[in-house]
């Protein structure tokens, strides 16, 4: 970190940004850790906060923050156990971590994985219940099995919804289609469309938005109308 050429009016405070990265390119700032020398200095960068009293070079606070140590990785557990890449996504991670010198992590424990694929599909922590007949099932494809179950499920599409709605954009801009772009999404999750055919209707509907084209509603949010009317004002003002 550094306030080189920055300069800012007395009684002012700024927002101190930290970027960390490793070799192969990935940003993991929030795995990184900001050791310093002295330990206000520290207290300052953990709050990733400095202030300006008066004129001239900050002798307490600007200075203490700029001896910070360069950020670095919290030490993880690393697996000389070999990895089974078992599609062109674990191919890409791994050789990639491979030529950046990046040691992987161990498997994770059942526990861990059903947490994990919970969290990430549907939104929520497993139940007790799903914990237990997790743990207790002994067949060998029991994790590819659980992954097919989420995916399937009525709370993939309803989590996932949401954040391609936030993704969209999908506000009051698109007057009434709004809902009806919200059907067309969870309909395209639910039979698991590709994502080429979803931007190609993105990219590609037209019509009247509002009834029969629901993936033209992207690009049109600025110009629909909330109502059939064409004389109702539109959706945003």
């Amino acid at each position: 970190m550094t306030f080189s050429g920055r300069f800012c009016n007395p009684a002012t405070a700024g927002m101190l940004v930290l970027l960390a990265s490793v070799p192969m390119g990935s940003l993991v700032a929030q795995q990184a850790a900001v050791p310093t020398s002295a330990p206000e200095a520290a207290a300052k960068a953990a709050r990733a906060h400095s202030s300006v009293e008066q004129p001239g070079p900050s002798a307490s606070e600007v200075a203490e923050a700029v001896t910070s140590q360069a950020a670095g990785l919290r030490p993880a557990p690393a697996s000389d156990a070999p990895v089974v890449r078992r599609n062109f996504i674990d191919e890409a991670i791994f050789s990639s971590m491979e030529r950046a010198g990046v040691p992987h992590a161990g498997l994770a424990s059942d526990g861990e994985f059903l947490r994990r694929a919970c969290i990430d599909l549907i939104g929520r922590i497993p139940t007790l219940e799903e914990v237990l007949a997790f743990e207790t099932d002994d067949a060998g494809d029991k994790r590819d099995r659980l992954i097919d179950r989420l995916i399937a499920s009525d709370e993939f599409v309803e989590r996932w919804s949401y954040y391609f709605e936030d993704l969209f954009r999908a506000g009051n801009r698109m007057g009434h289609g709004k809902n009806l772009f919200r059907f067309w999404t969870r309909e395209w999750l639910t039979l698991d469309r590709s994502y080429a055919d979803v931007v190609t209707d993105l990219l590609t509907q037209g019509g009247k938005s509002s009834h029969s084209s629901p993936g033209a509603l992207y690009f049109a949010r600025d110009f629909v109308k909330a109502k059939d009317d064409p004389d109702e004002p539109d959706a945003h003002d």
